[in-house]
């Protein structure tokens, strides 16, 4: 099981800057972190002793070629093609102890073992990939025989 942020995802989360992630153009994403760094946005720091350049060029690099954000279908795709089985079953509970956290509630520890449908796990994982991340949960199990 995996925690995965998907390229529909609007915050990038290592620069905490919006859509950083989706271009792909190593140009314009410099000047796109400069222009946001300098607005006061993200993890830039006036103080630090890297030039806004400095920061941007480096930070470029860093998301083209550290960084793979992938849409949820090019994921599953991926997932099945090492003929594994890509499930979405614990999302649901990640969104609600997220809120739950966000609003500053207590944990609910449910040891029941019971999971939400697929259907409610596709329809949330669609609503919110664009805030938050999904749990990719991959299994090795294939019951259909030729």
């Amino acid at each position: 099981m995996h925690l995965f942020p998907l390229k529909h995802y609007v915050y990038e989360g290592h620069l905490l800057l919006p859509f950083v992630h989706r271009i792909s153009d190593w140009n314009l994403l410099k000047s796109y972190i400069r222009l946001l760094s300098r607005a006061g946005l993200g993890k830039y720091s006036k103080r630090g002793p890297v030039s806004i350049e400095d920061f941007s060029e480096k930070h470029a690099d860093y998301m083209t070629f550290r960084v793979n954000y992938l849409k949820k279908g090019e994921l599953f795709e991926k997932v099945r093609r090492a003929q594994l089985r890509p499930s979405l079953k614990y999302t649901s509970d990640f969104y609600f102890h997220k809120l739950r956290s966000v609003l500053g509630l207590g944990q609910v520890v449910d040891l029941k073992g019971k999971r939400d449908s697929g259907f409610s796990c596709w329809l949330l994982s669609n609503i919110f990939k664009y805030i938050s991340s999904i749990t990719l949960f991959v299994e090795k199990e294939n019951t259909y025989r030729r």
